[in-house]
């Protein structure tokens, strides 16, 4: 006879009673790990204090004949366009630490660096900013200075290259040794400027084993040996002052899409080529036609734009004013070949300067009401007349008095970044056959 078994009732709700206490521990332990879940979450991104991101901001040190002043911090630099002040110095906040970096003009920070509008104020032959912040914008605009240049390129300028053309390159005197000789090399200037600026046609003069790099274009009164003691400090060259030439290259960098137009002047004679057509010559004598004194006359003068200023009396007398050349067009962004030519054939007095216009920009006026333009710059060279004058060795003294100019420019010019074009040259010769531009970083990658 089959048998089952049955399980009691009380029984079944003993079991019952254990499934209900298994569900509810369940859940409550799965309650409490999420509230002590959300806790900890809590605790780390809310109630632990973090690190603050560092930031730029500017400090505007007191001025040194009131040290005690006390000058607000500014806005963050980040945070927009960068506040209206004086100059000032630029520091890293993070939530332990001040610490400053170079001094640097605020105002001007925009867009010359990015490529877009105004330019940053700097030291005449500065070195530190460049090197420091350079690698970031521009690969260092500090490189080169004003005046003849110097022997570092440390990054944004131009390469300059010096003949001496009263010399072959065996060093023996040439057909232009002697002064009656000056009508000649005018004659070759001028089939340089309307050629094609090859420096092939100089290969037969003596040329500097130095090349000097210069951010600007400002070289005030001076004699014009100033310029063959810099490309031969040593002497061990032998250069000579007058019946020289020099020829500063690079590729720029245009800050803002427009239309511009150099304004310079130059003893004896000053060209610039841009994007390989000639848009300045000024001077004595023309680069154009090869004519003596044909720039001074006042013809000439009267049929060409010139701006006078008062603290150029001695270039006003002479050249009639800072000569104003062709408009040219760039785009913000683009690169541009471009090459200037200096040059003191008879002697004697020298200098030159070079400024740039923007069409259609508002201009400074100067108390006579006369345009002041930006100066053409490279880096954040700030040349001034006190500065320059003492670096230069030979002044141009007339009777016991040192004749100066001191040629006016807008503080806040744009920067042109350049990268100096050079020559790689054959040692151990100062022949030229065997010379090859060297092409820069952005030639090796193609652009």
């Amino acid at each position: 006879m089959p048998r089952s078994a049955k399980m009691s009732d009380a029984t079944i709700r003993t079991i019952e009673s254990e499934r209900r206490r298994s569900r509810f521990v369940s859940v409550a332990v799965v309650l409490l790990t999420l509230v002590l879940s959300a806790v900890i979450l809590y605790q780390i991104s809310v109630l632990i204090s973090r690190e603050a991101p560092s930031s730029f901001v500017t400090y505007n040190p007191p001025p040194p004949d009131r040290p005690d002043d006390y000058v607000p911090m500014q806005k963050d630099l980040s945070g927009g366009a960068p506040p209206v002040s004086a100059t000032s110095v630029m520091v890293a906040l993070d939530n332990t630490s001040l610490m400053a970096a170079a001094s640097v003009n605020t105002d001007a920070i925009s867009g010359s660096l990015l490529g877009t509008e105004d330019g940053l104020d700097g030291d005449f032959g500065l070195g530190g900013i460049g090197n420091g912040i350079g690698s970031g914008i521009g690969d260092g605009l500090s490189g080169g200075s004003a005046g003849m240049g110097d022997r570092e390129s440390g990054g944004s300028s131009f390469c300059g290259r010096f003949w001496d053309l009263k010399k072959t390159r065996l060093k023996a005197d040439s057909e232009l040794k002697d002064p009656i000789a000056n009508l000649g090399v005018m004659e070759l200037m001028s089939r340089f400027y309307n050629g094609n600026w090859d420096t092939n046609l100089f290969r037969n003069y003596y040329e500097s084993s130095v090349n000097l790099y210069a951010a600007c274009f400002y070289m005030p009164l001076s004699l014009d040996k100033e310029a063959s003691n810099a490309y031969d400090p040593d002497g061990s060259m032998g250069l000579e002052p007058s019946r020289w030439v020099a020829v500063y290259s690079a590729r720029v960098k245009a800050p803002k899409t427009g239309r511009f137009r150099f304004v310079g002047i130059g003893d004896s004679v000053m060209g610039v080529r841009f994007n390989g057509k000639n848009v300045l010559q000024c001077g004595f004598h023309s680069l154009e036609t090869g004519a003596w004194n044909a720039n001074v006359e006042e013809d000439y003068i009267a049929a060409h734009e010139f701006y006078e200023y008062r603290s150029c009396g001695s270039w006003n007398m002479m050249f009639g004013g800072f000569r104003a050349g062709e408009y040219f067009e760039v785009k913000e962004g683009e690169w541009y070949e471009m090459q200037v030519l200096v040059s003191e054939i008879g002697g004697g007095a020298f200098g030159f300067c070079l400024l740039i216009d923007e069409e259609g920009a508002p201009r400074k006026l100067d108390a006579d009401g006369v345009p002041i333009f930006q100066l053409f710059r490279t880096a954040f060279v700030e040349p001034n007349m006190e500065e320059a004058y003492a670096k230069i060795k030979f002044p141009c003294d007339e009777g016991g008095f040192i004749a100066k100019v001191d040629p006016p420019y807008d503080p806040d010019s744009r920067i042109w970044e350049a990268e100096p074009i050079e020559v790689k040259r054959n040692r151990g010769r100062n022949d030229r056959d065997g010379d090859r531009p060297r092409r820069d970083r952005r030639d090796r990658r193609g652009r």
